[in-house]
């Protein structure tokens, strides 16, 4: 979001977690901010729905291909059928899970 000039999520969030819902089959970046509903309208208001999801991909295909360059494209993740999500939450937001010693894993999986 630094490059498409909207705000830089990674200097203003205090803590970041990936949340892959597999049964509903989306993907979520949630991250916890001081000011979630300026961020949130900034947000959608630039990029929209299309947006977010293309530049969410642009940014997954672009780690993906560290690891797999065969299946990090548009077109593979498309064919998943996963959505791709941006949620910017409260810090003290439940969304974001925590565990019994209060930290925060980077990627949660949900079965």
């Amino acid at each position: 979001m630094k490059a498409a000039d909207i705000f830089d999520l990674e200097a203003l969030a205090h803590e970041i977690q990936f949340l892959n819902n597999r049964r509903d089959k989306i993907l979520y970046l949630i991250a916890s901010v001081d000011d979630v509903v300026t961020l949130t309208s900034r947000m959608k208001e630039m990029l929209r729905e299309e947006g977010i999801k293309h530049l969410f991909m642009e940014s997954l295909t672009q780690a993906l291909s560290i690891f797999n360059k065969m299946e990090a494209n548009f077109d593979y993740l498309e064919k998943t059928g996963y959505r791709f999500e941006i949620k910017l939450v409260n810090k003290s937001s439940e969304e974001i899970y925590r565990t019994e010693v209060g930290k925060v894993p980077l990627i949660r999986d949900i079965v």
